[in-house]
């Protein structure tokens, strides 16, 4: 459809407010954008307000440094999907945000934050709590936690590795902002993994900050209880959601049971995903009910 003479075309005006919705919910200012792109940040201006077309090289980059697929800026445009796009969107269509990232230490965002309800957990470079899981008493909710931006991937390394040191209940959690990514990030990452993740000493939870709050509300506000009928335990836990949350799951560690004695285990329609371990002293059920 041609649009009249100096008018914007409505499509590159949504993907432009698309771009804008998902820069701002990382915390990242336009001239960080139009760094990682190789612009002026009056150029990334007008891809915002749809103007300037983005082309499809340049989506594509803005599609990794903003960490979506590209089928994100089309959504809500009718005809823009395709097969696999639905159940994205169907998945996603409910979820309201419900975290702050400050932007560039301006804590204006943060006062505002502070005073509307959807916006439950809050990060922040300075002025702002660290997070000792092990020593979390409170769901942490409106609580500014402390995230860092290290130089480089060594700075990171040289953290976890100091803190592994420490008793767990002393450590810290590793809490990063990344705006540009290069090979030194794969090579990070794979180190990670091998050294605790999966490959390695299957230690290591790489929540986002939004899934880590959200597992803490439940941990401190579920309820559980059991009964013992011959051979069967049975448990029933109550997991209150809070606002707007979307990754309803728990680990629930019980003491004194080895998988190896375990026959079977069942769940009701309400657990859609269920995995468990030996640990420790006992054993570790993985309960998801997404």
């Amino acid at each position: 459809m041609r649009q009249p003479d100096g008018a914007s075309n409505p499509v590159d005006v949504h993907v432009g407010l698309r771009v804008r919705l998902r820069r701002k919910q990382l915390g990242l200012s336009q001239e960080r954008l139009a760094e990682g792109l190789g612009l002026t940040f009056q150029q990334v201006q007008k891809y915002e307000r749809g103007t300037n077309r983005i082309s499809a090289s340049k989506l594509f980059e803005i599609s990794r440094i903003l960490e979506v697929p590209i089928a994100y800026f089309f959504e809500g445009i009718d005809g823009a999907t395709h097969p696999g796009t639905d159940r994205y969107t169907q998945a996603y269509n409910n979820v309201i945000e419900q975290m702050l990232a400050e932007p560039n230490g301006n804590k204006t965002y943060v006062a505002a934050a502070n005073n509307f309800s959807d916006i439950q957990t809050l990060t922040a470079q300075s002025g702002a709590v660290e997070l000792y899981p092990f020593q979390t008493a409170t769901d942490l909710q409106k609580v500014l936690l402390s995230r860092y931006f290290p130089n480089d991937t060594a700075t990171i390394v040289a953290d976890i590795q100091a803190l592994m040191q420490l008793p767990k209940t002393e450590r810290k959690a590793i809490h990063v902002g990344v705006h540009n990514t290069d090979n030194k990030w794969v090579n990070f990452l794979l180190w990670l993994n091998n050294t605790y993740g999966k490959d390695g000493n299957d230690s290591v939870w790489f929540p986002s900050q939004e899934e880590y709050y959200e597992y803490n509300y439940y941990r401190i506000h579920s309820t559980i209880s059991s009964t013992i009928n011959g051979d069967t335990l049975r448990i029933r836990m109550t997991m209150p959601s809070g606002q707007h949350f979307y990754y309803p799951s728990l680990t629930l560690n019980l003491s004194g049971i080895q998988k190896a004695k375990v026959r079977s285990i069942s769940t009701n329609g309400a657990v859609t995903g269920l995995s468990f371990s030996d640990h420790d002293d006992g054993l570790t059920l993985n309960i998801d009910c997404r």
